[in-house]
């Protein structure tokens, strides 16, 4: 089925009811009062069939529909000559305003020929508003109970149309129908056999919406703060004959679901939320014997909503200010946030925003739900996705009720590179003339497998000098270079030899593999080693040394 949302249109639900035990075909009952039947003031006269069908023209609105081969009871028409086009015109000098249409019939029976397949359908609907050249979709059927095996028994189908909410269309002034070889085709060439065609509907009003004689009220009971279900019931004004209801979830948070339409007043949507609002409406329509609409109500809306509790508010724990995580190959980085919460959130949601300043850089992101359902007062996050740049402000909020609270602030996170680096001398704070970064985004961290850093200036943490080393100034010019911020993690030994890293050495296993394995998997960019003085002043020989 395709839909068009468009002024004047409504969506379709497709009811589709197929037998082949009924000689007499009592399931293809069709209106002989619809809005195209032959004689009805509300139909110009005739229709157009577009090609002429193979027998039975002018059959398909005369009110008479049966699964048996009655002559001039159908309108059949073979593989070779569809599509064909069926266009009814309404009589726009007995209501100017166009027509309401409530429900559409499309009726195929069948008997003979070796086959039941005739009775399958194909077909799409689309209709004309007044004053407008446009056809605009309604829906379109595809409906093959009937196999190509199936027997000579007689068959029929019905496909019916009908709204979701009021109506189909409102203000229509011409139908057309189009039908096509059905998915299942079999037989003597193929085809379809159509019965008739009903068109259910009054005279639109001055508004252009249908009338409405049977008010209705619709209550829904209490949804505390602790429900996972809301119970909703709909009285009308009187009942004819029968009403059917339609319980529908709109606006509003995802969760809830549609009843399809039920002889009961009442309906309970499960599953929901704690926390979160959920709106639904409520049609009724009266069925006339032959379960056609021939009123429908107007919706009545409620909402069911979480009795407001206390606000919840968030703490961060981590990240830090100034942590920064490698960037992907595609440029973007994930974020992970923990944290607490007070009272009982629906949901945590965070967003990275570029802080104000020159020199940061990268884009903000939208809000992401990082825990759809937090416990235990305690809560771990990813935001993913987060461009490479920085610095960010990591805004992390709880959601209650459906409604966002106030967002608790992280500033200096970053995404962009990050370097262990490690060796000798020079590499760990051993040479000249300190230096401390000069752009701000770059940063060194504190502990070998920690998560706290500290804006990068010599002598960096964790690595055995008091002097200078070249990573500071690589810094800068890094994160120049490639508008990112830039990261160090220095754990470099002055006058150490390439064996005294190898493993089950101090140096490996206080040093270097804590530090490889404090990251996750790509979680940094590269290894820079500084080494070579120490092993030659001991005589190491080029090969021993790259062994080692």
């Amino acid at each position: 089925m395709t839909l068009l949302s468009t002024t004047g249109i409504s969506r379709a639900v497709i009811v589709e009811n197929s037998s082949n035990s009924e000689a007499a075909g009592a399931g293809l009952t069709p209106s002989s009062t619809d809005l195209v039947n032959q004689g009805q003031p509300t139909l110009l006269p005739g229709y157009t069939s577009t090609p002429a069908p193979q027998f039975g023209a002018n059959t398909v609105n005369n009110g008479v529909a049966t699964n048996l081969t009655t002559a001039g009871a159908f309108y059949r028409t073979l593989a070779s000559q569809l599509p064909v086009t069926l266009v009814f015109n309404l009589n726009l000098a007995t209501n100017p305003l166009g027509y309401t249409i409530a429900r559409i019939d499309s009726l195929a029976g069948w008997q003979g020929g070796g086959t039941q397949t005739y009775a399958n359908q194909k077909f799409t609907v689309e209709c004309r508003l007044v004053g407008d050249d446009t056809w605009r979709p309604l829906a379109a059927v595809d409906y093959s109970p009937f196999t190509s095996t199936t027997s000579s028994d007689p068959a029929y189908s019905r496909s019916s149309l009908l709204p979701s909410g009021e109506s189909l269309a409102t203000g229509v002034e011409a139908l057309r129908f189009v039908y096509d070889v059905p998915s299942i085709s079999g037989g003597n060439n193929g085809g379809v056999v159509i019965q008739e065609i009903d068109i259910l509907g009054v005279p639109s009003g001055p508004d252009n919406s249908p009338p409405n004689p049977n008010p209705m009220t619709f209550v829904t009971a209490p949804y505390p703060s602790s429900a996972t279900s809301i119970t909703m019931t709909a009285t009308t004004a009187s009942d004819p004959s029968g009403v059917e209801y339609l319980f529908a979830e709109t606006s509003g948070n995802p969760g809830g679901s549609d009843s399809g339409w039920q002889s009961s007043a009442t309906y309970e949507d499960s599953g929901l939320t704690t926390g979160m609002q959920y709106t639904y409406t409520v049609t009724a329509r009266d069925l006339s014997t032959n379960q056609n609409p021939t009123t429908a109500s107007t919706p009545a809306s409620a909402t069911a909503e979480e009795t407001p509790g206390p606000p919840s508010t968030v703490t961060i724990t981590s990240p830090a200010s100034r942590h920064i995580v490698q960037r992907s190959a595609d440029n973007t980085g994930e974020i992970s946030i923990s944290g607490t919460y007070t009272n009982l959130p629906a949901g945590i949601q965070a967003r990275a925003a570029v802080m104000a300043g020159t020199g940061n850089s990268g884009t903000t992101t939208d809000w992401q739900t990082i825990v759809p359902a937090p416990a235990g007062g305690s809560f771990t996050g990813t935001l993913t996705g987060v461009p490479a740049g920085g610095w960010y402000r990591i805004e992390v909020r709880a959601l209650v009720g459906g409604t966002p609270g106030a967002a608790t602030v992280r500033e200096k996170i970053g995404v962009g590179d990050i370097y262990i680096t490690c060796g000798q001398s020079n590499s760990a704070n051993h040479g000249t003339g300190g230096h401390s970064a000069s752009d701000d985004r770059v940063s060194a961290r504190s502990a070998v497998s920690g998560a706290a850093w500290v804006a990068a200036a010599d002598p960096l943490p964790i690595a055995s000098g008091s002097g200078g080393s070249p990573w500071t100034r690589l810094g800068d010019l890094l994160a120049t270079a490639e508008d990112i911020p830039i990261g160090f993690l220095a754990v470099g030994v002055g006058s150490t030899q390439v064996s005294q890293w190898l493993p089950g050495t101090t140096n490996y296993d206080n040093r270097l593999k804590p530090s490889l394995q404090s990251f996750p998997r790509s979680g940094f960019r590269a290894v820079l080693w500084h080494q070579g003085e120490s092993d030659a002043l001991a005589n190491v020989t080029a090969a021993l040394h790259a062994s080692r």
